[in-house]
């Protein structure tokens, strides 16, 4: 690990730390239970799957638990769209992102996150409503969602020129045809 890895990993580690400490002296929250199951994710290649496993089902548990007793539904739903989106469980993330959305409609990282759900179902148009409305609630989201659809034209291009028959012809034809210019020139150099 080069130097600037190893500051990453003890970092997050120590945060995942101190993430446990307050799970186990009693603070059993969907919050908390999701910071520790995210905090996983991110050292994901360091973690046993089982781990993570473990926290995603135990911030699904502990936030269907706070939504029982009223304890913050909205971000309980939140955290559980965000673990079914870890999950691929898309039909679900949108059913509690939905959720989030439905009791807390001025939620910028709600909207964000519905349209991580349209990006990952290939829906670009209501992933671009959402984003809209996510810089409506908060600006500071800007330069995430201009990123993010930069990665997303960058990736239609790419798919463009991989699935395009016409260029790929064209691509193998030019080289064909510089063999047939090498080979010509190679014959008349030699006559």
């Amino acid at each position: 690990m080069s130097k600037d890895t190893d500051n990453f990993y003890k970092i997050q580690q120590d945060r995942l730390q101190y993430l446990l400490s307050r799970l186990e002296s009693g603070e059993k929250t969907a919050s908390n239970c999701y910071d520790v199951f995210f905090q996983y994710t991110m050292l994901e290649k360091y973690t046993n799957q089982e781990i993570i496993d473990k926290y995603a089902d135990l911030t699904m548990s502990v936030a269907r638990e706070d939504i029982d007793r009223g304890y913050n539904p909205e971000r309980a739903y939140y955290y559980m769209a965000n673990v079914c989106e870890y999950r691929k469980d898309y039909k679900n993330m949108l059913l509690y992102i939905n959720k989030a959305i439905e009791l807390d409609p001025k939620s910028a990282s709600f909207y964000y996150t519905r349209a991580e759900y349209y990006e990952n179902i290939n829906d670009t148009k209501n992933a671009d409503l959402d984003y809209n409305r996510t810089l409506e609630l908060d600006p500071s989201y800007a330069d995430t969602i201009d990123f993010l659809k930069r990665c997303r034209s960058n990736l239609k291009d790419i798919e463009w020129f991989n699935n395009s028959k016409s260029v790929t012809f064209v691509i193998i034809l030019s080289l064909v045809l510089t063999v047939f210019e090498l080979v010509y020139e190679l014959i008349d150099y030699f006559l």
